[in-house]
């Protein structure tokens, strides 16, 4: 299990490289997909509701580890956000399907690890201002112009496909953020891990004609530092792509939750899904 929080530790951290930092640059911005992009990403954050399936990829070569994680799921912030979150993995060709369910109800996140352990976490307020969708993220605009050095559209099946690659500044910035991120108190990520450079960022987003973002695609080159097995520093590069979809936005009207009966409040001293919990928890990071 050990090795397993390793991996996801660094797989978490990898989606946290992921940032609409500000940062200068000269860039070719096509106006249109400027316009289309600011209106989809405003829309996210009053969002309410959705339907989400997500793919991970990441290759270290360096660490002879090439990993998948599935996710998939729903989600309702009209009052207090409630989440359920089903989570399948392979690691070099190994399954490990039914790895973790991670549910969120009445401001209590429940864990089932691989039906070994279940346990529930109630959440403080530093905690819940994390996980909060709606928090101002500053201008789409502002932060396209200084992060990215290109952003161009084109028209595809009725939809708007965005494609942007971010600039030096940008990258610099992401990983400046996924830093911060790795030693934040509330989430406890650092585990021996930094990340040293991330030399390729780039995105494909495809926007309904609702104005909303439909599916997010992202790809990054990223350089870590972190522990091996014998506690010794190794850096390692890693490629990272991520495939988000949303479905039925703003339709969830009910999230089906197990009866939570069998499960019990997790030790923070000793519990390997409250460790779990803590290093998943940034969902909303993208």
């Amino acid at each position: 299990m050990r090795k397993l929080k390793k991996i996801l530790a660094i797989l978490t951290c990898a989606l946290m490289g992921f940032t609409l930092a500000a940062c200068s640059s000269k860039n070719k911005i096509n106006e249109d997909a400027l316009d289309a992009y600011a209106k989809a990403a405003t829309n996210i954050t009053k969002m309410k509701s959705a339907a989400y399936d997500m793919k991970l990829l990441v290759d270290a070569d360096d660490m002879d580890m090439h990993a998948k994680v599935t996710m998939d799921g729903t989600y309702n912030a009209e009052k207090k956000l409630q989440l359920a979150l089903h989570m399948d993995a392979a690691v070099n060709g190994i399954g490990l399907d039914d790895l973790a369910s991670f549910y969120m109800k009445d401001d209590v996140v429940y864990a089932n690890i691989m039906e070994m352990e279940k346990e529930y976490n109630e959440l403080d307020d530093q905690l819940l201002n994390k996980l909060k969708l709606d928090k101002e993220t500053g201008d789409p605009k502002k932060n396209v112009e200084k992060s990215f050095e290109e952003m161009t559209m084109e028209e595809k099946d009725g939809r708007k496909v965005i494609t942007a690659v971010m600039n030096k500044d940008g990258l610099s910035a992401a990983k400046d953020y996924a830093n911060k991120s790795i030693d934040d108190d509330t989430f406890k990520l650092g585990n021996g891990i930094k990340v040293t450079g991330i030399r390729e960022g780039s995105y494909i987003f495809t926007v309904n004609n609702q104005n909303q973002f439909e599916r997010i695609e992202m790809k990054v080159a990223a350089s870590y530092e972190l522990d091996d097995e014998d506690e010794k520093k190794k850096a390692v590069d890693m490629t990272i792509s991520l495939v988000v979809n949303l479905n039925d936005i703003n339709q969830v009207n009910k999230i089906d939750f197990p009866s939570f009966k069998d499960y019990k409040k997790a030790d923070s001293r000793k519990s390997e899904a409250n460790d779990l919990l803590n290093e998943l928890s940034n969902e909303n990071a993208l």
